[in-house]
């Protein structure tokens, strides 16, 4: 089994989509964590975003970590934030995967360009901001010569937020192929949230009828997952503790998954710039959680991976879901709001 490390490295400023500026302090804790990658033998994907790509400290701490080989850099892009900002910065227009394809694809070519401009690598692999995503995403990836996306996040509903709903996707890796591009292809690599339990419809299905139709759903989901009945678990720091995360990566390896996926913003190794952490108490029992987890996989012989190395692996190639010439979105239709 493979183990990946996925970092949204991007500005402090949480959910705040109509700034003038956006600060990045938070990139100045990163060392402190290459160095527990470091002595792990880990390499993370750091996704960065457009204020991370333009700015002097994001170059500085992350452009000698790619050259020494101590990490991969992807692409993160936030559109409230990504020019051309021809829209209108409201939460729904947030998601990418809302705005007009060719307002979608020319945030991407500007982003990616700044980093190569900036740190002297091309990016091959790419996650959404919010986890917004569509087909019309894809084609753009496979245009720029992506070879990697981890934009689903499998088991998750976001439509409260306006957002894509992942609820019934799978957590395997597939791949994406566009035939009508010479047979190109994007690799999917969902981040690792999963049930412990299977089959692993059923347990989604009653994880689902529970939480919107039973009152005090939530509680009794709570209840089912402390008594190990009924546990959708992520492979995130931020979102669960280290004994769950254990539990569902030992019950992956026994299914003979190929991957698991870690994933957690950049923010949250500054205190206050992230809902998860919010005190040094707290930073503290999030890095331990980090290391913890990490140290699991070395014993139980996980293999460290960057997302680019995936693909030469053969991970998710079983699995093909062919992409049209033009697609729905997967989060709907609404109008979006463009500035003239």
């Amino acid at each position: 089994m493979y183990l990946a490390v996925t970092i949204d490295t991007e500005e402090d400023n949480w959910g705040e989509y109509d700034r003038a500026a956006y600060t990045v302090e938070n990139l100045r804790r990163i060392p402190q964590l290459q160095q527990l990658f470091n002595a792990r033998g880990v390499r993370p994907t750091y996704l960065i975003s457009y204020p991370v790509a333009a700015s002097s400290v994001g170059v500085d701490v992350l452009a000698s970590l790619a050259r020494q080989g101590l990490c991969e850099i992807g692409t993160h892009p936030h559109p409230w934030n990504t020019p051309p900002i021809e829209e209108e910065r409201t939460p729904y227009n947030s998601f990418i995967h809302h705005l007009p394809p060719d307002l979608q694809y020319r945030k991407l070519k500007t982003l990616h360009d700044a980093i190569v401009a900036n740190f002297g690598v091309v990016p091959t692999t790419y996650r959404s901001g919010r986890w917004g995503f569509s087909e019309d995403v894809a084609r753009h990836l496979i245009r720029l010569r992506y070879t990697v996306d981890t934009s689903i996040s499998p088991g998750f509903d976001w439509r409260q937020y306006e957002g894509p709903d992942y609820s019934e996707w799978p957590c395997e890796p597939f791949v994406y192929r566009m035939h009508a591009n010479g047979g190109a292809s994007l690799l999917e690599v969902p981040a690792t949230i999963d049930f412990v339990q299977r089959p692993r419809d059923l347990a989604s299905t009653m994880y689902r009828a529970i939480r919107s139709s039973i009152p005090g759903g939530n509680r009794l989901l709570g209840l089912l997952g402390r008594v190990g009945l009924l546990n959708l678990v992520s492979i995130s720091p931020e979102i669960d503790t280290l004994p769950r995360m254990i539990r569902l990566a030992k019950a992956m390896q026994k299914r003979g998954a190929q991957v698991v996926n870690m994933f957690f913003h950049s923010p949250t190794l500054l205190e206050g710039c992230s809902p998860y952490v919010a005190t040094a108490g707290q930073l503290k029992a999030f890095i331990e959680r980090v290391d913890g987890f990490l140290a699991f996989a070395q014993t139980a012989g996980m293999q460290p991976v960057t997302m680019s190395e995936l693909p030469t692996a053969g991970i998710g190639a079983s699995t093909v879901r062919n992409l049209p010439l033009a697609g729905p979105h997967l989060g709907g239709s609404k109008t979006v709001s463009v500035r003239a």
